[in-house]
């Protein structure tokens, strides 16, 4: 095969979810490209076929092996998309597929511009159906995956979900160093955002509620 596509198609991080249907009719579709496979690799099993290989049994060091035979990833910014950074692997060209209202977001994008790591071959899409995922993956086999991310790269946006959690956790452990850290830190890299300030207010405003509503359910649930 020309096109080795590995596809980390059932992400436990929860910044997207995929059915094993709709991955398996893409893979099917992707695979009737020439020369092309595709390599499913989760902790689920499935009968492979010709093309549509089941790598359920491969450990993450294996994973991490199979980089250097693959020339495109699939991921979801879970596992193996982050062992793929490692020493341990090939840095493969990426299509992320990613919720953009996750609650927890750690997309490959922020992390590789806050490390200086290049961005170039790395392509993230929020809005994706079956059709757009074999556009973009027909896209980059046939032009290349900088010409894709032109075409078809979709900026995150900005948000804050984990805010009034992390000052929730701190604050019960009366940790106001630690929150005024969190407060320095996430200003210097975006400015007093609108987002963040109201996330950050509302977690103080909200705090004595949502601590008499967990004792409360512990006290209910003992």
């Amino acid at each position: 095969f020309r096109n080795i596509i590995l596809w980390e198609y059932a992400p436990q991080s929860g910044q997207s979810v995929l059915s094993f249907d709709f991955v398996m009719k893409v893979a099917e579709r992707i695979t009737q490209l020439p020369d092309t496979c595709v390599i499913l690799s989760s902790a689920n099993s499935f009968s492979s076929t010709g093309k549509i290989i089941d790598a359920s049994s491969l450990s993450v060091r294996e994973n991490a092996a199979l980089t250097h035979y693959c020339s495109l990833l699939i991921g979801c910014s879970s596992g193996i998309t982050w062992l793929s950074t490692s020493s341990a692997a090939k840095q493969l060209p990426m299509i992320q597929l990613l919720d953009p209202q996750a609650y927890f977001r750690n997309a490959p994008s922020t992390d590789f511009e806050r490390y200086g790591i290049s961005t170039k071959e790395l392509i993230e899409l929020i809005h994706f159906d079956e059709e757009k995922i074999c556009l973009v993956v027909k896209a980059i086999t046939g032009e290349g995956v900088i010409a894709g991310k032109e075409k078809y790269n979709e900026a995150l946006p900005l948000q804050f979900n984990t805010t009034r959690k992390v000052v929730y956790n701190l604050l019960c452990y009366l940790q106001f160093k630690a929150i005024a850290r969190h407060y320095h830190v996430t200003t210097a890299i975006y400015g007093r955002n609108p987002l963040f300030m109201k996330e950050f207010i509302l977690a103080f405003i909200k705090f004595p509620f949502k601590l008499l509503a967990n004792k409360w359910r512990k006290r209910k649930a003992g």
